[in-house]
């Protein structure tokens, strides 16, 4: 059921009535051949998932290896013409649903992620005379009538094999994986526009452009007219490099148009840094009508196509089903406008996601900035309420920290704890496995292998699910015009657009996001202001600093960078680090297991992941795999070399054993009404090791005080705390 949040229907099977119940969706993404389980692991995968915390699937990237080899389930598509289902796939899938509906974990369907169309085999037009298909992902999908006809047709045959009807296990359907028209115009390569949409294609935009403009104006001689730009012959689609030229007041083009707006937007930064408030109005400034028009045929295009295919999802379900076009911060303020009929509102986040300057996705040509969620990027995981609207559910349906970043582990509690806080409605890791059933090491975005981010997910799950951080009792919604958002668009170009409008111009930053549930709505009475009664907020951070804390009844969490010898406080939790590191980066999650506040519980669980990392290939004896400067820039970082990879500036972002662990010396305290505790470290599947010694848990006036990871043998990337007789 779809409203402000997803809802479950309760027993007297009627929507919107009393015992109806509130479902947040904590999900992990599959990838490939992992949505298609064989059948006799299929209980054993939604078990695991369960045992895992997960209430939800993303069903990934069904699409984008199709073959013809029957005993291959990497996808849902053979390399017939499109499109063409591998119904022994399809029937793995339809065994493990079930699986996972007994398991609790809802799925979401995902229709057009990776498959490239291919112009003979599908009957669709190349790009040029080369026979060039169109890429996976390009916004032709969305336009040209063979390509969502051949889509639409994709949906019902999927739907109709996989016959889930009015199963409520089929939570969520996503039209298309980051993808619009959109999000071409918005791209950070101002080229990909002409690039992507030529040939036919742009032959097909522009006659349904002209279409659009004469059914607004009547005749090309009312358009010309009101655009000032042309007499009685209408111009042509305005990728951003023409459209540069018209923005107003700048006489020297786009180029100055983007200089004028980036100094106003150091200036604006500045203010706010400074308490000085917003230095400009929220109204819109000009725009000149033609790139009005056009940006508002791109928006009437893709909402087209979304509407189109959400209407066909239904008919093949039900009518019910949350349904949403694609992700909202791929195209910005545009998007906003496009999916005002979209059921939910879904985002990507990722920190330091891998750079490739050699190539794209390559393996040995490859550079991460080893950041910190909880340093700078902290901001911009506080402006995805730009996209939140307060009158739907907010999903982020992908978001990672991926291997082999040192602090990776960091992203699953900090978006449960902001997710919890501003009362979003769904999160999804991506992902759990890709295309090996039984990773056991640390590989890319895998959580499957990647311990240190597995021992963080059960205590997540908890946190935003159960919401044992409670959400801020303040509301702050902020209109947005339609004017204002494609003026965003038209002075930015690129795809942060309404980001960047959200922090400079409303001056949305880290206050107000750790102060209030913040979004966009359309209720201009509620415009900036606050409801509901004040309650201090469980997450603090201190952007200097770089720390987050998180402090409620059940939750304590200390997640950033520790001075040597100085004490970092969450509540009732508190750690000192190691005073032989000038400074070191901390992750401490404590939860009460047993349902009491964290100093009255009788059992609580603490994290404390470190960095898990692989051996150097070929190093002799074996040694931990080490991050180098890429390519002497100390700015980036990559896994150093190896054999078979001498000469490339990379090793693969997979780890092969054995594993090391970075081992952190920690003096944590813990506020504590219990005379005496025991403290258990952990094995990877949470069995009880031989526990501390009395030495390293000290009784204190106000509770304990806990020597963590002092020798080798007693190392653990979590802790099982128990009250003792």
């Amino acid at each position: 059921m779809v409203g402000p949040h997803f809802m479950r229907v309760g027993p007297d099977n009627k929507p919107a009535t009393r015992d109806d119940e509130r479902v947040r969706l904590f999900g992990v993404n599959l990838s490939h051949e992992a949505n298609f389980p064989a059948p006799e692991r299929a209980k054993e995968v939604a078990a695991t998932l369960r045992s895992l915390g997960f209430n939800a699937v993303r069903l990934h990237h069904m699409d984008t290896l199709p073959t013809d080899d029957p005993q291959s389930f990497k996808s849902s598509l053979t390399q017939g013409p499109y499109p063409s289902l591998h119904t022994g796939a399809l029937n793995r899938l339809k065994q493990f649903i079930p699986a996972l509906k007994q398991e609790g974990i809802y799925v979401n369907l995902n229709l057009m992620v990776g498959y490239q169309f291919r112009p003979e085999q599908d009957q669709v037009p190349a790009l040029d005379n080369q026979g060039t298909p169109p890429d996976r992902g390009s916004p032709v999908h969305l336009f040209h009538p063979r390509l969502v006809e051949l889509q639409t047709l994709h949906a019902r045959r999927l739907l109709a094999h996989l016959n889930l009807g009015n199963d409520p296990v089929l939570a969520q359907v996503e039209l298309v994986n980051e993808s619009s028209l959109a999000a071409a115009w918005l791209h950070w390569d101002r080229g990909y526009w002409d690039r992507q949409i030529r040939g036919p294609y742009a032959q097909e935009l522009t006659r349904q452009w002209h279409a659009w403009a004469l059914a607004r104006y009547g005749n090309a001689k009312a358009a010309c007219a009101t655009w000032g730009t042309c007499d009685d012959t209408l111009p042509g689609i305005l990728s951003p490099a023409k459209a540069d030229g018209l923005l107003l007041g700048t006489p020297g083009g786009g180029t100055y148009a983007r200089l004028k707006q980036k100094a106003e937007d150091s200036v604006q930064k500045l203010a706010n840094q400074l308490g000085l408030g917003s230095s400009k109005s929220s109204k819109p400034n000009a725009i000149h009508p033609l790139l009005r028009d056009f940006l508002t045929f791109v928006v009437d295009t893709d909402r087209r196509f979304m509407d189109r295919l959400r209407d066909v999802v239904r008919a093949a379900t039900r009518p019910d089903l949350p349904v949403t076009g694609t992700q909202a911060n791929f195209g910005g303020p545009l998007n906003l406008l496009s999916h005002t009929q979209m059921d939910y509102v879904d985002v990507h986040h990722y920190t330091d996601h891998p750079d490739f300057p050699g190539g794209s996705w390559s393996w040995t040509d490859w550079r991460i900035r080893n950041s910190a969620v909880a340093g700078p990027e902290f901001v911009n995981l506080l402006n995805l309420s730009a996209y939140r609207d307060h009158g739907r559910p907010f999903v982020v349906s992908e978001f990672s920290q991926p291997y082999p970043n040192t602090q990776g582990h960091d992203i699953v509690p900090v978006m449960a704890l902001l997710g919890a806080q501003q009362d979003w409605d769904g999160l999804y890791l991506f992902d759990y496995v890709d295309e090996h059933p039984d990773r056991n090491t640390p590989h890319n975005f895998n959580l499957q292998g990647d311990w240190a981010r597995a021992a963080l997910v059960g205590l997540s799950a908890r946190i935003f699910r159960l919401a044992t951080v409670p959400a801020l009792t303040a509301t702050q919604v902020t209109p947005l015009e339609p004017e204002a958002l494609l003026v965003a668009a038209s002075k930015r170009q690129r795809p942060d657009a309404l980001e960047l409008f959200w922090r400079t111009d409303l001056n949305m930053g880290i206050p107000q996001g750790l102060a209030s549930r913040h979004g966009h709505g359309q209720d201009k009475s509620t415009a900036s202001s606050r409801s509901g009664a004040i309650a201090p907020p469980a997450l603090r951070y201190v952007e200097d600093e770089r720390l987050l804390t998180a402090a409620s009844p059940l939750v304590a969490a200390i997640i950033g960078e520790v001075a040597a010898d100085d004490t970092r406080v969450a509540g009732d939790l508190s750690v000192k680090a190691d005073r032989r590191a000038p400074k070191q980066a901390v992750t401490l999650l404590a939860h009460s297991l047993d349902g009491l506040p964290l100093r009255n519980a009788t059992s609580m669980l603490l994290a404390t992941p470190a960095f898990v990392v692989g051996s150097q290939p070929a190093s002799l004896p074996p040694r931990p795999q080490k991050l180098v400067p890429y390519r002497g820039d100390k700015d980036w970082w990559t896994l150093e070399p190896a054999p078979p990879h001498q000469g490339e500036p990379s090793s693969p972002r997979s780890a092969i054993g054995p594993l090391w662990l970075e081992r952190k010396p920690l003096r944590v305290s813990l506020v504590s009404s219990h005379p005496r505790i025991r403290v258990h470290p952990l094995g990877p599947r949470g069995e009880r090791m031989p526990a501390l010694p009395d030495s390293a848990v000290l009784k204190t006036p106000q509770g304990f005080e806990i020597a963590l990871n002092q020798s080798k043998e007693q190392t653990a990337l979590w802790f099982e705390i128990v009250r003792t007789p």
